[in-house]
């Protein structure tokens, strides 16, 4: 059987007619760059080469590393420290890109300003030291800054990362940690970590500089849990120690693992006199605590260097942190080996005068160490550290000068400084000029000559 299917034939559809479209015009608007320019390495024997992270600042720096984002490559953080012109600003450059020849800017913030977290906005003129360590165990380390001159010892402690999605917060960090390590000290305050092993949480150490507090050391345990803490509150100290009793020039400190078992030791140098380190570590005091344990002390130089700088970093490649230091306007940087438990000379880098440096997957900065003079807007006669910082002799500013801290005088020898200060003849006061032998309790101070801008207080009223 055959079957046929019929099929009816479709009736033409009237076409309709649409309206007439204008085709889309594209074009190209040029938009404001706001993008770090990028910056070629110029490479030297130790990986790294030439970079200048603040482009209208060139005094001295602090600086770190550590991995912020979360791509596990350390990341460069530096930050404007004590000197003319100095503000709160921190910045940071992503790792891989500087390997890579390139300078890429993923945060960029100011830590001391009129706000309580991170600002856009200049604030304490101060100056800003940085640390960092993973304090929670996430991974991404978090930043630690102090306050320079002026600040009180005000120390915060930044997480990156957002703590419900994980993204990376670039110049918005949270704020974790806020407090006074030092109330009422004027005096500029160092911060380092110390690593205490595996599944333990580091420290966070701080260290007072030249002043009244004779050098006080202090660690502090879990300090993203000490949160944001009112100024005058007590915060709860794990281990003190004022190394050398009766000093009071201020100490450099920095922390390395120079055994290769995870556990950091704690290096302090004096600032001036005897040019020598002091290793610690931490253990038991006996009683129940937990104290500074003395290791080994040796000798750095002559005799005859101040301004002793410290730093850590593994040069020679042996897995171990060495100790590093340089003297105020010393062109070398010398590195000691303490694996062996003892301090060992090693290479030294004498030809590291600018720049930075890759070390295994650390960054090292040579700023850190030969830090431009601060010697602009300061006169002195007599000797003075090429910091700046103290002068035997008499202190005098002549014409308008910017003192360290962003204080200002005018006249000859009769400088005016609307901070605090103390002094025994011609010296400054509180208020305005004044000349005879005025005092005022707290800041720098000048006996029988010899002057101290480290601790002039700088006039901030801001809320940071």
């Amino acid at each position: 059987m055959i079957l046929t299917r019929l099929i009816r034939a479709r009736e033409p559809r009237a076409r309709t007619v649409r309206p007439h479209r204008r085709a889309p015009i594209l074009w190209v608007e040029m938009l404001e760059d706001r993008s770090v320019p990028a910056i070629t390495f110029t490479p030297n024997t130790f990986g790294g080469g030439s970079f200048t992270p603040f482009s209208n600042y060139d005094g001295p720096i602090s600086f770190t590393s550590a991995d912020v984002n979360g791509d596990a490559v350390a990341d460069i953080i530096v930050s404007e420290g004590y000197g003319p012109g100095s503000s709160s600003e921190v910045r940071i450059f992503d790792g891989a890109a500087a390997r890579a020849g390139r300078a890429d800017l993923i945060a960029d913030f100011y830590a001391y300003s009129n706000v309580a977290g991170a600002s856009q906005t200049p604030g304490f003129a101060g100056g800003v030291s940085v640390a960092a360590a993973d304090f929670n165990g996430t991974g991404p380390a978090e930043v630690v800054t102090s306050a320079g001159v002026g600040g009180n010892g005000h120390v915060k402690v930044w997480n990156f990362h957002d703590p419900v999605t994980g993204q990376f917060l670039g110049s918005s960090p949270v704020l974790e940690t806020s407090f006074l390590s030092y109330p009422g000290f004027l005096g500029q305050t160092s911060v380092t970590t110390l690593s205490q092993g595996s599944g333990s949480t580091p420290l966070l150490v701080t260290a007072s500089g030249a002043g009244t507090t004779a050098s006080d050391v202090r660690a502090y345990a879990d300090p993203t849990a000490i949160g944001q803490v009112p100024a005058g509150a007590p915060v709860a100290v794990v281990a003190r120690t004022t190394v050398f009793p009766g000093y009071l020039g201020g100490v450099s400190i920095a922390s390395g693992d120079t055994t290769g078992t995870g556990t950091n030791e704690l290096f302090i140098a004096p600032s001036t006199g005897t040019p020598e380190v002091s290793t610690f570590t931490l253990g038991s005091s006996g009683t129940g605590g937990t104290e500074f344990l003395p290791g080994i002390t040796f000798s750095t130089g002559t005799g005859t260097e101040s301004g002793i700088t410290l730093g850590a970093a593994d040069i020679n490649g042996t897995g171990y942190a060495d100790v590093l230091t340089s003297f105020a306007g010393s062109s070398t940087i010398s590195a000691y080996s303490l694996n062996n438990g003892a301090a060992v000379p090693v290479t030294g880098l004498s030809g590291f005068t600018t720049g930075f440096g890759f070390f295994g997957n650390t960054f090292l900065a040579a700023s850190t160490f030969f830090p431009p003079s601060l010697s602009s807007g300061i006169s002195s006669t007599g000797t003075s550290t090429s910091l700046g910082l103290t002068g035997t002799g008499t202190t005098s500013t002549t014409g308008t000068g910017t003192a360290v801290g962003g204080t200002t005088g005018a006249g000859a020898g009769t400088p005016t400084n609307p901070g605090s200060g103390a002094g025994t003849g011609t010296g400054s006061g509180s208020g305005g000029s004044t000349t005879g032998t005025p005092t005022t309790p707290g800041g720098g101070s000048a006996t029988g000559g010899t002057s101290s801008a480290q601790n002039n207080s700088v006039t901030n009223t801001t809320n940071y």
